[in-house]
This record gives C-alpha cells, sequence and structure tokens, in this order.
C-alpha cells in the first residue's frame, strides 16, 4: 500500500442536502470518497494527533423507517440527538480530529445511490455541528472494512507525516462482534472492531463512546483465524491416521500427492514450492476433470511424481486418481488442509486487494464455494487406497517471501 496519489474530485448533486451544504467531494481509488467539513488544526503544544473516529450506519445514526438499510437520503436520524452531539463537540473541544469511516458497498452493488449516500452524509455533519473528515469505501477492496487500504490515505489528508497518538486515539462502531445477550441481538459483524485492532487504535461501542455506557465485556479478544499471529515459526502436523509422519515434502520414490483443501488454503503453495520437482495437475488449468486425469497418467508414464491441486473433496472425485496409481503401480499420499474456513476468506480477499503478490488475482472465489467444501467435505482415508493420510495445520507455519513489506502487512492484517 503506497502512499496515496492526489485525489480527483467530483461534483455531486444532493439526494436530500441543502444545497447550502453540498459541495465538492474528494474520490481516490476509483471506489473511496472523502471530504473534509470544516477546518481542523492541531492544537497548540501538541504533538500527536488524537483521532476520534467513527462508524456511521448503527453508531452515529440509525433508519427512521426502523430498516436495516437507509431507504433514501432522508431515512436517518442520530443515534440519540443530544448525547452524540454533545459527545462529538467534547471531543472536538480536547483537540480530537473527528472523522466518519463508513462501508457504502450498496453503492456499487445497486442497493442505493452514490447521491443519496453523500447526500446522507451531508445532512447527518450539518446535525452534528463539529469539524469533521468523512471517509466512505463503495467497493468490496482493500479500502473496505476491516481491511487497512484507507490508512495511507487519511495519511496523506492530514499531511502526510501525522504522527497518531494511538494510546488516545479510537475508532468506535456497532459491529464489534458481541454476542446476542438479553433482548439484544448479536453484532452483524466484528468489521470496525477489527479495524481498531488493524489500526493499532483503541476501539469503543456506541454504548461506551456515545452514551455513556461501561466499558464493554462482551467484545470478543481471540478469533478463530488471527492474521496477525501468521508467521511465527514452522510447524508441519502429521496427521491422525499417521502420527509417525515429521515432515510433508517430496519422496525420493515415484508417488501421486493428492492435496485435500478448500479454496484458498493453501493448495497451490505446496504443489508449486514443497512439490516444485512434482508435475502439478490443476482443473483451473486445464478445466476438465477428463484432463487432469490424462494429464496424470501421461505423467506417471513418463516416471515423474504427481501433484493433484484440487479441492479433491469427495471419494467420488478422488476415485480415478486412486484407480490410476493402482492401475501404474504407483502409491499415493493425500494431503489434508486443515485451515479453518476464516482463513480460506481471509487468503480469498488478499489475492484480490493485493496486486504484487505471486497469488494475485483479479477476482473473489465466491463465498458459496468456499462454504460448500466446508459442509460436503469427505476426509479421505487410507480405506480408500491412500498409502498415508497427511495433515497440515497453521500452527506456527511460515511465510514469505512477500513482494514487499507493505504485502506482508497486508497479509497479517485482518480482511474480513
Amino acid at each position: 500500500m503506497s502512499d496515496s496519489p492526489p485525489a480527483k474530485k467530483q461534483k455531486v448533486e444532493g439526494g436530500g442536502a441543502k444545497p447550502s451544504v453540498m459541495s465538492e467531494w474528494n474520490q481516490h481509488g476509483g471506489t473511496v470518497y472523502w471530504k473534509n467539513f470544516g477546518g481542523w488544526k492541531m492544537p497548540e503544544g501538541s504533538s500527536k494527533v488524537k483521532v476520534a473516529s467513527f462508524d456511521l450506519d448503527g453508531t452515529l445514526v440509525v433508519t427512521k423507517s426502523g430498516g436495516a438499510f437507509a431507504k433514501d437520503a432522508s431515512d436517518w436520524k442520530l443515534l440519540d440527538p443530544k448525547k452524540v452531539k454533545e459527545s462529538l463537540q467534547r471531543l472536538h473541544r480536547d483537540g480530537f480530529l473527528l472523522q466518519i469511516v463508513t462501508n457504502q458497498k450498496g453503492v456499487t452493488t445497486g442497493k442505493t445511490s452514490i447521491n443519496d449516500v453523500m447526500g446522507r452524509i451531508e445532512g447527518v455533519v450539518k446535525a452534528l455541528d463539529v469539524p469533521i473528515q468523512v471517509f466512505a469505501a463503495t467497493g468490496d477492496d482493500m479500502y473496505r472494512k476491516p481491511a487497512p487500504g484507507l490508512f495511507n490515505l487519511m495519511k496523506t489528508v492530514n499531511g502526510g507525516a501525522w504522527d497518531l497518538d494511538k494510546q488516545t486515539s479510537f475508532y468506535c462502531g456497532d459491529a464489534a462482534g458481541r454476542p446476542a445477550g438479553g433482548s439484544r441481538k448479536k453484532d452483524h459483524s466484528d468489521s470496525d472492531l477489527k479495524f481498531a485492532l488493524n489500526w493499532g487504535v483503541g476501539f469503543k461501542t456506541p454504548e461506551e463512546a456515545l452514551l455513556g455506557a461501561n466499558k464493554a465485556t462482551n467484545v470478543p479478544s481471540t478469533f478463530t483465524f488471527d492474521p496477525r499471529q501468521m508467521g511465527k515459526g514452522n510447524q508441519v502436523q502429521a496427521g491422525k491416521e499417521n502420527k509417525q509422519a515429521a515432515e510433508i515434502g517430496p519422496s525420493d520414490k515415484q508417488e501421486l500427492i493428492l492435496v485435500v483443501g478448500p479454496p484458498g488454503s493453501g493448495k497451490s503453495f505446496f504443489a508449486t514450492r514443497t512439490f516444485s520437482s512434482y508435475a502439478r495437475v490443476n482443473q483451473d488449468t486445464l478445466k476438465t476433470k477428463e484432463k487432469c486425469l490424462k494429464t496424470a497418467k501421461e505423467a506417471l508414464e513418463k516416471g515423474k511424481s504427481v501433484v493433484v491441486d484440487n479441492q479433491n473433496k469427495d471419494k467420488g472425485t478422488r476415485a480415478g486418481y486412486l484407480s490410476l496409481c493402482k492401475e501404474k503401480g504407483v502409491p499415493a499420499r493425500a494431503l489434508v488442509l486443515e485451515v479453518p474456513k476464516e482463513f480460506c476468506f481471509h487468503t480469498n480477499a488478499y489475492r484480490s486487494f493485493s496486486k504484487s503478490s505471486q497469488e494475485s488475482r483479479a477476482h473473489k472465489v465466491p463465498p458459496m464455494v468456499i462454504h460448500s467444501f466446508f459442509k460436503n467435505v469427505e476426509r479421505p482415508t487410507k480405506e480408500e487406497g491412500f498409502e498415508d493420510v497427511l495433515q497440515w495445520s497453521l500452527k506456527d507455519i511460515s511465510l514469505g517471501p512477500f513482494a514487499s513489506a507493505e504485502d506482508e502487512t497486508l497479509f497479517k492484517s485482518f480482511l474480513t
């Protein structure tokens, strides 16, 4: 993530806000719209910037209609008009730089218009009556919370050399990953919490930051998958069916390795790196199962070892390869990639966000494809005909090399 180039300006017509408050917005990266409302200056004697940053929907405002999403530019009201205004005005007096950072993907999916979003924001800002910066991320890209793409843009907007006071600064949002409790439903997401963690600032719920409630005790502190913990060593574990297998790697005998794993689990990593000397069979490249089997057969007949880099999630798919191995008298090992679903979604996002990584992809794998694997996978067994069934886990795996330090930072940030 390099520093942001000069932003484009775009004239936007109001969709509900009064003409007197509408003016030019800045556009960045094709999907981010931002604007400075009013002036903000560093308090005299201060060396660091204190930032109080807020989500919009469900935090500063809720809908008048009672719906989950605003119907138009006028469908909003402050969460608590008196307390919200007083809270932000107090923070302004205390020298905080105020921000609104909001995801508005409905613009790119056609569920709302940029005019309605901007008109709504203009109206909210006028009601708050404080200097504030607004960043609206309308795409499904590295600028969408919780991904860290906005951080460099924020720095550029504020002079490029700001020294952020991370001890005092905070992000406030309703997507905190809280479970249901009493009459309260569980949070729809934990993206606001993860955004704060990526940024390295404190996190507050709307109840705490705006309504005077005590600090929430039900905000999670651990996650099923935490990218910040990746790369702290290198440990490859053997599967339950072969506890003696200490390492996963090429054999000195001809064999077929059949990788079993969901999209984004690291199948290609093993096929191209750990088994780089093997003939690789990949259906994304060859397009059909028939061509995959034909390629595997030709490689085995030439005396080569083969690695099958596909999902291979069920017995029916694997049967053809095992039959081929039996015919050629070549042993087959299964390599099961035991990773949490969250890791797959993370890697899926990383591949589409990073343009410099060798894993870069133009588009994400549809979520339903990942969900389908976890729902329908049949674990391989020796009874199917495998000589060995090995398991690879995420624990302490080494990473890289990355194309750049920025690319590594991106991978080790929360992206979903």
